[in-house]
């Protein structure tokens, strides 16, 4: 136990680079373990050839076109393949990185692939040569912009284009969506002011729009996939405590087993992006990563809802949101205002996978339980669930990022609202403390 204190006590600036990448590697690694221990080679070939060569429109369950090893490999390779860009390009190790790995990581189970991640990086990567910055920078921004890959599948895969010109047709527009979303992402930030966690995936839900109304002129719009959970899976409920059990021990291990300091993390606002590491440490990220995650688990199995791949995916997802601010204390009255529309609505179904993926993703509205209270939680909840599982209408499932389009829009659409209600007294400000 000395050992394991000396840990917490040492835990200095280039310390939590090097575990923090180290984390990240390791993870990714487990992925790929996972998926050669459960898949055969011929197996994950024929796996990884669908998944590739899927047009991935929203929602498309990567463990039933490929296989549940393919998908695992998929992740665990996207995860890979994001750190070590990062170390190469040295960036400093920062909790928005841990979110950006994770959603790699998630959405790989249900349309992100390397194929169609490649053009987006290289948007991105041409982006900050012209503006003469490092692409460390912007690197970031890349990942998450993955959520627009249903765009080059589509452009790939649907429109009867012959080989190779369908693929240096979806390069082209998967570069330009790279190219113009680090300085979109930046202005629809200050639409939503930080309320929401998801600024990324409010600016792709938006190319998303544009994008889907372009080929309605041409006549090639895609056709969103309907899916529903007919099956329990404990595989993937399985892995998913395994996973999050894997992300306590780290982080009760680096805490030196201590803690005393767990509220500290629960009064971070969760619209400042780069405070966590600073004020609570990377051991108490993890802890916090994990409690977010077990709740989530909790709640689906207390709806008696099955974990499969595209919900799997999704917990990963949100679990590394968490690490930006998000807490439990913020979370549970967003989801209980969300639960309430769930069991209200009779066209809800807990069936039906697109109302419990805005479920589970409508937490990223958290700052705004943070820094208005417990009451405009419980309303920003309510909001996300009547409008998420129908905005995949508006972007035709090209963007990736659905509750990312509907919390950003439900932000904005609430903080002049909750700033009137303050103002006036009808509602007073008790952000939580």
């Amino acid at each position: 136990m000395k050992n394991i204190s000396l840990i917490k006590k040492n835990d200095t600036e280039e310390w939590v680079q090097q575990q923090g990448y180290l984390f990240l590697f390791c993870l990714s690694v487990c992925f790929i373990g996972i998926s050669l221990a459960i898949s055969s080679p011929k197996e994950m070939a024929t796996g990884l050839k669908s998944i590739l060569f899927s047009p991935a429109v929203l929602l498309t369950d990567y463990s039933v076109v490929g296989c549940n090893g393919s998908a695992f490999f998929n992740s665990g390779f996207l995860m890979l393949f994001c750190t070590s860009l990062l170390k190469i390009h040295q960036r400093k190790f920062c909790e928005e990185m841990i979110s950006a790995v994770f959603a790699l990581g998630g959405y790989a189970f249900f349309g992100k692939n390397i194929y169609c991640l490649l053009p987006i990086m290289l948007g991105t990567f041409l982006y900050a040569k012209i503006r003469r910055e490092p692409f460390s920078k912007y690197i970031l921004v890349g990942c998450f912009g993955g959520a627009l890959s249903p765009v080059i599948g589509h452009v790939s895969f649907s429109l009867g284009i012959e080989a190779p010109y369908n693929i240096m047709l979806a390069y082209l527009l998967g570069a330009m969506i790279g190219f113009v979303l680090p300085p979109l992402t930046t202005h629809f930030f200050h639409f939503h002011k930080g309320k929401s966690l998801y600024s990324v995936g409010f600016a792709s839900g938006i190319v998303g729009i544009i994008l889907l109304n372009i080929f309605k002129v041409f006549s090639v719009e895609p056709t969103a996939n309907p899916i529903t959970l007919v099956a329990d899976s404990r595989f993937f409920q399985l892995c998913m405590l395994a996973v999050l059990s894997l992300i306590l021990i780290v982080g009760l291990i680096i805490e030196g087993f201590d803690l005393s300091e767990i509220k500290k993390f629960s009064r971070e606002n969760g619209h400042r992006l780069t405070n966590q590491l600073t004020h609570c440490g990377f051991g108490m990220i993890l802890l916090n990563m994990a409690f977010v995650g077990f709740l989530l688990v909790g709640v689906l199995a207390v709806m008696n809802i099955p974990i499969n791949g595209i919900l799997f995916g999704t917990i990963m997802a949100v679990v590394g949101y968490s690490a930006r601010g998000m807490n439990v204390k913020s979370i549970v009255p967003i989801l209980l205002g969300a639960s309430l529309i769930l069991f209200l609505v009779p066209d809800y179904s807990v069936n039906r996978i697109e109302v419990i993926m805005a479920l589970l993703f409508s937490i990223g509205l958290s700052p705004i339980t943070t820094n208005h209270g417990c009451i405009w939680g419980f309303v920003a909840g309510m909001f996300h669930l009547i409008v998420a599982p129908a905005i995949c209408g508006f972007h035709g499932g090209l963007s990736l990022y659905n509750s990312g389009l509907a919390s950003g829009l439900i932000a904005g659409f609430l903080s002049p609202l909750i700033e009137l209600a303050q103002q006036k007294n009808i509602v007073r400000k008790s952000p939580l403390e």
